[in-house]
């Protein structure tokens, strides 16, 4: 899931919040949400579902950050090591409702993950209005 060059013009906010979206909704596909949990279940005995899931994982989802962020102007190694960062938090809802096997976010609640996670990553929860 590659940046849309064509966003390049939008706010890193706007780009970082519509990557989430775009991954959120892809990933919670039924399809891919089988994948995920044979991946979880399976990666400790086969070393092979492992490395081709850290492959996958960077390919498409850290390294579409770090590009964002590379456009913004952060060195290599920053914005390799923000995007990892930005990435877990972005996902970290998603992960949770594979692992315990709960339904998928609707797309409100994907939204909702979104903005709050590109908030709290470019801002800071102190940012956040009370309540959230």
């Amino acid at each position: 899931l590659d940046p849309d060059p064509s966003e390049r013009s939008k706010t890193l906010a706007d780009r970082l919040r519509t990557f989430v979206l775009r991954v959120q909704q892809q990933l919670s596909k039924e399809q891919n949400l089988q994948i995920a949990r044979v991946i979880y279940r399976e990666a400790i005995a086969f070393r092979e579902i492992t490395e081709i899931a850290r492959l996958n994982f960077y390919r498409n989802q850290i390294g579409p950050v770090e590009r964002i962020l590379g456009d913004e102007g952060f060195e290599e190694d920053e914005a390799r090591q923000l995007a990892s960062h930005f990435v877990v938090m972005a996902l970290g809802k998603w992960q949770r409702r594979v692992i315990f096997d709960e339904p998928a976010m609707t797309q409100t609640q994907m939204e909702e993950q979104a903005d709050i996670v590109t908030q709290i990553f470019l801002n800071g929860i102190t940012a956040l209005p009370k309540g959230h």
